[in-house]
């Protein structure tokens, strides 16, 4: 009997032991594949150039490779995609440099990099009869700009406002020497201000690309170019503060991955416009010719990460961005408590992020 309770023991040890080394390889697994798992991410966008950047980095598989699967949450323009923001409905997004000071202001948030500089694909357009065309270079500081004071004063604008289109033809206004309460000024979503303009309401239109590119292919004519207007128009990639300090290493991946998408685009150029017009048609349903295509890939200013990294140290971002708040200031869009406030934030700009990207890919130390 002491002989069979001894073996039926040893039996029952070594069941034990099996069951354990199962239990244990089991939980290596489940750790092993969570590690692995995709970290899920909202990101809002407009229909421009920057959604197609996030496209191009899901489709080209590098938002995988950096462990990210990206839902992408459209949106018109940039202030309602700043109005989700309380409701975690995102936490990152690219948007034009006036609403994010706007979000900055009142949404907590970060810039926590720049996309590019869209000046170049702003536009202030007019039907080619408008008397506006009569006169070129009213302000010689500025003498690509069409318009004089007696001609557009009293005329009947449409804009998104408080967006980087708004602040392009508030600076037009500013060129010629008038303001916006010498015009009608509508507020309306850059599709709404195409077919408006096109049942013929009103006489100037703001848009941003690619609207500013429909526009053109209607035959409307360009009064004024954002680049000619002084007017810079940063694309900030916004981020809510919690939310980033809380996953830092997320937002580093998540821009590693934009930028390395944004080169393969600048080294590809325009040999991706119809790769840029097919995304929009299918996320937005907007069609646009192979030339207006082809202009976002050569209007947009692109900056690399070691770019990015010269002018988040030298201070420009910052001073491109004061220029902005203080032209809003200056027209009673800002109070000055806002504007002191910006300042006292460096305009929602913090180096933390892209400086790790920069170490991720060993461009620094």
């Amino acid at each position: 009997m002491k002989t069979d309770c001894s073996r039926y023991s040893k039996s029952n040890l070594s069941l034990l032991m099996l069951c354990i080394i199962l239990v244990l390889f089991s939980f290596c697994f489940i750790a092993s594949a969570e590690s692995q798992a995709l970290r899920k991410i909202t990101v809002s966008h407009q229909p421009c150039f920057d959604s197609f950047n996030t496209f191009w980095a899901i489709k080209n598989g590098i938002m995988e490779k950096n462990n990210l699967e990206i839902e992408m949450m459209y949106f018109d323009s940039g202030m309602p995609q700043i109005e989700a923001i309380p409701a975690n409905e995102w936490v990152i997004g690219p948007v034009g440099i006036v609403p994010a000071l706007f979000a900055v202001l009142r949404m907590d948030v970060y810039i926590i990099a720049v996309a590019h500089d869209e000046s170049g694909s702003m536009s202030v357009l007019a039907r080619p009869d408008s008397p506006i065309f009569k006169t070129k270079g009213y302000n010689p500081e500025y003498p690509n700009l069409y318009g004089d004071p007696e001609t557009v004063k009293g005329m009947t604008a449409l804009a998104t406002t408080i967006s980087t289109s708004h602040y392009t033809l508030a600076r037009y206004l500013d060129d010629i020497g008038l303001s916006e309460s010498d015009l009608k000024v509508l507020n309306l979503e850059q599709p709404q201000a195409v077919a408006a303009f096109e049942r013929g309401e009103g006489d100037l239109v703001g848009f941003f690309s690619p609207y500013s590119y429909i526009g053109k292919a209607k035959g409307w004519k360009e009064v004024a170019n954002g680049a000619d207007t002084g007017a810079k128009s940063l694309l900030a990639i916004i981020s809510p503060k919690k939310w980033a300090d809380e996953n830092v290493d997320i937002v580093v991946d998540f821009l590693d991955a934009y930028f390395e998408a944004q080169e393969d685009l600048v080294r590809q150029g325009p040999a991706l416009a119809d790769e840029y017009k097919k995304f929009l048609m299918d996320y937005s349903a907007l069609e646009i010719s192979d030339d207006n295509a082809r202009g976002d890939f050569e209007d947009i200013i692109f900056y690399s990460i070691e770019e990015h990294i010269e002018n988040l140290e030298n201070g420009n971002f910052e001073k491109w961005t004061k220029e902005s708040a203080d032209f809003f200031y200056e027209k009673g869009r800002f109070t000055k408590e806002d504007r002191d406030k910006l300042e006292e934030l460096r305009f929602g700009y913090t180096d933390k992020f892209m400086k790790l990207v920069a170490k991720k890919r060993g461009i620094i130390n």
